[in-house]
């Protein structure tokens, strides 16, 4: 998985959300490997048939993007 910041330069927040016409939300799953966080996939599947946006942020890829900088 790559991560891919989505950010219009020189747009504050409010803007963003009203250009994508959704407002930002966070649901951080956490726990233990192997604890269920997996239910994500299957939300963020549902999030984008609904036709909004979704980052999926995953600890190891977080770990991989922060050794590369």
């Amino acid at each position: 998985m790559e991560i891919f910041p989505f950010d219009i330069p020189n747009l504050a927040r409010r803007a963003q959300e009203q250009r994508l016409n959704q407002m930002a939300k966070v649901i951080w799953f956490t726990g233990l490997s192997g604890s269920g966080k997996s239910i994500s996939d299957h939300l963020s599947n549902k999030i984008l048939e609904s036709g909004m946006i979704v980052q999926i942020l995953d600890g190891t890829t977080l770990e991989m993007v922060s050794m590369l900088t």
